[in-house]
């Protein structure tokens, strides 16, 4: 046996030495070892007598990425039916063997890129994409009002940091702050953005964000050994990533989480939708009282942990998101849309008999050279 296996090994040497280069660089490939029900899931993926496992992970990492237009990947990504797989761990640390450090509060979102999607889009309409199956969009639904978000290019680095101002909804619902019209009807890089629509399964999903900081894709941000992770939502705990994150792009107190918010958000879709306003913005010198003109709130979600009011003033669009421990007391930070103008606010909610919500409270204005401090009220109604 000794002498017929040390034969098999020459021979194989001499198989080896004599095989064309793609052929020997094929079977010098590393081994990358799978468990069985990982490797099923690849196998219904594929297209019997035509694909390899490398194949089928090649056509995920590319749908991942946004490389193929949606057509290609519709015929492509899943010819047998069932979903790509995913890590539905979001954790970036899921070792049963190693101490999980606590979660920092921030989420690394990755953006990919091609025809379903762009980043210069999404900086200049202030939201975050994702689509090509139910699998990815779903992975948006971690997101909640208030998340706070940095955004990632594989193979490129950090590119953006903000926080979400409206969860996960069809990109055909999406209409972006301070727009009169659907994000699908405003000019758009990522011509393939509305395949699908009316298929909750194919179609784009976005989450509307307020950026506090982005980068050109030419300018991302990463040092050797920074943490990134394939999930399109991924919870950040590294150390040393965080306190790069937070040096490259500015991260202050006043757009970090306010003590108060929750890690996940506990609220069904239904309870948003009940607790969704319109109303009037004052500030005290206009005497809301007396119904004075004050402006127009578009948009008002009020939950017991936390609340987001968008408005449009002066032509400005606002905003603001507050958290609470409580839910009478309200602790946030507000910003205008291609306006520098932006601070912390302190507001208190009471409610009238007729189900008006009365908010009121401060605001400080935190942009440089034009500092200060005011009252301003909101009364709501649904």
């Amino acid at each position: 046996m000794r002498g017929m296996e040390a034969g098999c090994d020459n021979v194989t040497l001499d198989i080896l030495h004599h095989l064309p280069l793609p052929a020997k660089e094929e079977l010098m490939m590393p081994v990358i070892r799978i468990p069985d029900s990982l490797y099923d899931r690849l196998q219904k993926l594929a297209v019997p007598f035509q694909d390899t496992p490398a194949s089928v992970i090649e056509r995920l990492l590319d749908a991942f990425d946004g490389k193929e237009s949606h057509n290609d990947l519709k015929s492509k990504l899943r010819p047998t039916g069932g979903d790509p797989p995913v890590n539905h761990d979001y954790d970036e640390q899921n070792s049963e063997d190693r101490v999980v450090p606590s979660w920092s509060g921030f989420h690394l979102v990755n953006v990919g890129e091609g025809p379903c999607r762009n980043w210069d889009d999404a900086v200049r309409y202030g939201f975050l994409a994702a689509g090509c199956g139910s699998i990815f969009a779903k992975a948006l639904g971690r997101l909640y009002l208030g998340s706070k978000v940095f955004a990632y290019m594989r193979g490129l680095g950090y590119v953006g940091y903000g926080e979400v101002v409206r969860e996960a909804c069809p990109v055909e619902e999406f209409t972006p702050v301070g727009y009169d019209r659907p994000l699908l009807e405003l000019p758009l890089i990522a011509e393939e953005m509305g395949h699908d629509l009316g298929n909750p399964e194919e179609c784009e999903h976005v989450v509307g964000v307020k950026w506090h900081t982005t980068f050109p894709r030419e300018e991302a941000k990463k040092f050797i050994g920074i943490f990134s992770n394939r999930n399109i939502v991924c919870r950040l705990r590294d150390q040393r990533t965080l306190d790069y994150l937070r040096r490259v792009f500015n991260v202050t107190e006043s757009t970090q989480t306010q003590p108060g918010s929750r890690e996940e958000s506990t609220e069904p879709k239904e309870s948003l939708e009940m607790n969704r306003y319109t109303g009037r913005m004052y500030y005290d010198e206009d005497g809301y009282t007396q119904h004075g003109a004050g402006s127009a709130v578009t948009d008002a979600r009020i939950l017991p942990t936390r609340i987001a009011i968008d408005w449009i003033e002066g032509g400005y669009a606002g905003g603001l998101i507050a958290t609470s421990e409580d839910g009478a007391r309200y602790v946030g930070s507000y910003l205008y849309k291609a306006s520098p103008e932006h601070g912390t606010t302190e507001l208190h909610l009471l409610r009238e008999k007729d189900g008006t919500v009365v908010l009121s409270g401060h605001w400080i204005e935190e942009n440089p050279g034009d500092e200060g401090s005011g009252q301003w009220f909101f009364r709501l109604n649904q």
